[in-house]
């Protein structure tokens, strides 16, 4: 039963791969990733919120990348009473025959691209849909969004985009057969022939308990009047999010579903940016179409939702009916800094020597017994750099220069070390949301640096540069506190 069904009762009733590899502490949060997936459901929401730079996108890579593993209930069993260190190590190692990866996608909020609007109601949830499809479809499982990708085509269609702009919006392999004939009848304007294409398109290949799931909100047929006659602005764009979360709780009831998913959300915050003093109104109107989202999911039938953002979220307050999501959905925890020992760890899985560890976990400390990871990454950045460069650095090297912002200290500390090219490109690119060699290698020619293979190569290793996975293959971007 979805939040909504719930309610309406109540109512009425780094570079990635790298940076995994050096991945410290955190593994209370991998516990309860793995209960979420192994254990009876509990049917709520996990939000991770800190501070900027303290490790959540991380933390969201890693449990997508390392975690998301079914396994067998006896193997479950006998391993879940190990301690969070012991569980988290095994479930990264365990022997590929005791599991079944769980597919899962991640959608970074952050993320910014005239190719992808992953805050935007329409393309956001779009993206969102193509992804789960896909995910889904590389461990061998289907799901089909039948009710939610006509009421886009029709939207679409409204709004005035042509019959071959439509069809980019959609995966290759989902442009065919049934959805082929709905699209030339939505873009041939035929009524009639537009609404048996809609209802052959929803329940082709369903099997019959889908079928019987989606009758039980209305009949297809019925739902096809419905989704044509909202308005679009007013009505259809606000139902979008609805139909996506009943269609996704539909395709879980399929044999060739998986038993689980997992959606993860990054960067909450970037909804609002700087704006953080507006009207109640207008706050809630924000983020709205993911709280709607959530809503209509039913968490319990294997949906797991894992949300990161810098500040304990307001969605229990939001102002709109069926719009909140009450705080028992919820389970928020706090994602802090590393503690002096997990710093320690980091510094020697990069191969700092030990004589520095005190020094760097002390410039890297926001607090007693808190390093934050993103400075710590930056120490640990200057001292490999200046091996590089021949120069062995001791701890009275790193003077602690003044400055109240310790992110550019750290920084400029850092560039000390590296050749001009390098340091003109960090200060370059600090300005791109993202970039790949080809961008690098034209602001190298513009501006005046060596942008060669080996010093792009040498980039990609500091550790405040990220993959940007969502803008595709060899896509990287750095560190928002740094730009």
């Amino acid at each position: 039963m979805s939040i909504d069904d719930e309610q309406l009762e109540i109512e009425t009733v780094t570079d990635g791969d790298r940076a995994l590899d050096l991945f410290v502490d955190r593994v209370g949060f991998t516990r309860l990733l793995a209960e979420q997936l192994n254990d009876p459901v509990t049917g709520q929401i996990l939000y991770f919120y800190g501070d900027g730079g303290n490790g959540k996108s991380l933390l969201l890579k890693y449990l997508r990348q390392r975690i998301c593993k079914q396994f067998l209930p006896h193997v479950w069993q006998f391993r879940k009473v190990q301690s969070d260190a012991k569980l988290a190590q095994f479930i990264e190692t365990a022997p590929v025959d005791t599991y079944a990866r769980v597919p899962a996608v991640l959608h970074d909020f952050g993320l910014v691209s005239p190719f992808k609007q992953p805050k935007d109601s329409f393309y956001g949830l779009l993206l969102l849909r193509k992804n789960l499809a896909e995910a889904a479809s590389k461990l061998n499982y289907w799901l089909r969004f039948p009710l939610y990708d006509f009421a886009c085509v029709w939207y679409l269609h409204q709004i005035g985009k042509s019959l071959e702009e439509i069809k980019s919006l959609f995966p290759l392999s989902d442009v065919a057969g049934g959805f082929a004939t709905l699209l030339d009848a939505v873009t041939g304007n035929v009524f009639g022939a537009i609404a048996k294409a809609a209802l052959d398109f929803v329940v082709e290949d369903l099997e019959e308990k889908v079928t019987v799931y989606l009758s039980r909100i209305t009949s297809p047929a019925e739902k096809i009047r419905e989704i044509q006659q909202q308005d679009v602005d007013t009505e259809l764009i606000y139902s979008l999010p609805k139909l996506l979360a009943q269609d996704l709780n539909a395709a879980m009831a399929q044999d060739k579903a998986p038993s689980r998913i997992v959606l993860f959300f990054d960067t909450h915050e970037a909804f609002w940016g700087q704006q953080k003093h507006e009207s109640d109104t207008l706050f809630f109107a924000k983020d709205e179409w993911l709280r709607c989202l959530l809503r209509g999911l039913e968490l319990k039938a294997g949906i797991a939702v894992v949300v990161a953002g810098r500040e304990v979220p307001r969605w229990a307050e939001a102002i709109k009916p069926k719009t909140d999501i009450p705080a028992k959905y919820l389970w928020v925890l706090q994602v802090g800094h590393l503690a002096a020992a997990d710093a320690a760890v980091y510094l020697q899985r990069v191969g700092i020597e030990p004589a520095l560890h005190v020094k760097l976990i002390d410039d890297a400390s926001v607090a007693v017994d808190e390093v934050h990871p993103l400075y710590l990454g930056l120490g640990a950045d200057t001292v490999l750099q200046a091996e590089r460069q021949g120069i062995a650095l001791s701890a009275a090297d790193l003077v602690s220069l003044p400055g109240a912002n310790p992110a550019k200290v750290l920084i400029e500390r850092l560039l000390k070390y590296v050749d001009r090219d390098i340091r003109y490109a960090v200060h370059a690119l600090s300005a791109c949301r993202a970039f790949n060699f080809n961008l690098f290698k034209l602001l190298g020619q513009e501006l005046d640096f060596q942008p060669t293979c080996p010093k792009f190569d040498l980039l990609r290793e500091f550790s405040f540069v990220w993959r940007a996975e969502q803008r595709g293959e060899k896509w990287y971007r750095i560190h928002d506190l740094l730009r």
